[in-house]
């Protein structure tokens, strides 16, 4: 009986550490399903509170590097990086910010033409006739002549005026000019929707990353106090090592989005293609999602092109190959010097995916937030397994 009973304290001994390891695995399972549930649901949030920690490296990198030429306290070099940044952004708006407005505008009309264009030459049909603002309008069918007059034929046309005056109240003129109020009223709600939201972005954008900027010690120390004491100084290098990298990321884009504008405005420029302005801007906003955004830029640009003929298209994809041409053979392997470099093959990845789970933040935002987790895999998952090996 006694041999029994051991035998059942030694299976239940036996297997209680089976049990504990299917219980934590259980547990680290959903942990891990609803840590990625929560981070979908707040993807948007997430990526705008990195989108302001990227501005606040981009303030950090603008202050140190004017504390090489001017020593004098962080706080007054940092406001007077701000203070640059307002003036430029203002004085670039207010010298061209209407003509730029006004070429984008046409820049997407004629680009939303050509496509459409091109979609009804590959479905067989014909392409829609431009018409010509400076051509004559059609003139009206005449009238026919009059004939005698009949008395039935006053009386009723008596009766049509005074149906046409009695018409003429304010409902009708208004549906005149407002054909569809409340469709009117929706756009007119969606749009200032849009803006507001744009709007609110940016401020948070702004605010956070100024915040950060101005005393980044604080904030390092409080993300210190959140972990364990001995998991302490590793995270603290990991953050050094992960801002540094985002600064010279961020130091090298940048550089290469001025050039990459100012060297496409000079080539439209040269092959007079119209909207010169707004392509090369267009141009510039899009390097900085690497591979793919210089795709859709030459792409615009030979659709803008096209409009104009068939050569103005080509001169358009040739400025496209020559930027491609500096960007790759010149301007990359000197950035790549001082920023990180990461595998073609890892951003396009990192793109599709990102891009197709979060949308255009994952665009965005790919390229950073692939950076930041190279140093974060390599110091917290690589070197301790190196090290246990």
């Amino acid at each position: 009986m006694m041999d029994r009973h051991e035998e059942a304290r030694q299976s239940a001994a036996s297997s209680a550490p089976i049990a504990r390891n299917i219980f934590a695995t259980a547990a680290t399972i959903v942990a891990m399903a609803a840590g990625l549930f929560l981070f979908w649901e707040a993807s948007s949030s997430l990526f705008l509170i990195f989108a302001g920690l990227l501005f606040a490296v981009f303030l950090d990198a603008c202050t140190r590097a004017l504390g090489i030429v001017w020593s004098a306290s962080r706080s007054w070099r940092l406001g007077i990086v701000g203070l640059v940044l307002v003036s430029g952004i203002v004085t670039a708006v207010s010298l061209g910010g209407y003509t730029a407005a006004r070429q984008a505008d046409e820049l997407f009309t004629t680009v939303e033409e050509q496509l459409r264009t091109l979609r009804g030459q590959f479905r067989g049909a014909p392409a829609p006739e431009r018409r010509n603002p400076s051509s004559p309008p059609a003139q009206a069918a005449p009238a026919p002549p009059a004939g005698p007059d009949v008395p039935g034929q006053a009386r009723s046309a008596g009766n049509d005026s005074q149906d046409a005056d009695r018409a003429m109240g304010i409902g009708p003129v208004l549906r005149t000019f407002f054909p569809n109020a409340g469709a009117l009223l929706q756009s007119a709600t969606t749009a200032l929707g849009g803006l507001a939201s744009v709007i609110g972005n940016v401020v948070v954008v702004f605010f956070l990353g100024l915040y950060v900027a101005i005393n980044p010690a604080t904030y390092r120390r409080g993300a210190l106090l959140l972990t364990p004491v001995d998991q302490r100084e590793r995270l603290g290098s990991a953050l050094d090592e992960t801002a540094e990298t985002l600064r010279w990321w961020i130091v090298g884009q940048l550089a290469s989005m001025a050039i990459i504008t100012v060297l496409t405005y000079v080539a439209l420029l040269l092959v007079g293609m119209p909207g010169a302005l707004v392509l090369a801007l267009l141009t510039g906003l899009l390097a900085f999602i690497p591979y793919i955004g210089s795709f859709v830029a030459g792409a615009v640009i030979v659709l803008a092109g096209l409009a104009q003929g068939p050569t103005m298209a080509l001169w358009g994809a040739g400025v496209y190959l020559l930027v491609q041409l500096v960007e790759s053979y010149v301007l990359a392997p000197i950035i790549q010097r001082w920023s990180v470099e990461l595998p073609p093959a890892l951003i396009i990845s990192g793109l599709t995916i990102l891009g197709a789970f979060f949308g255009m933040w994952g665009f965005i935002l790919a390229a950073p937030f692939l950076a930041v987790l190279r140093v974060v895999v390599l110091r917290f998952w690589v070197e301790p397994a190196e090290r246990a090996s």
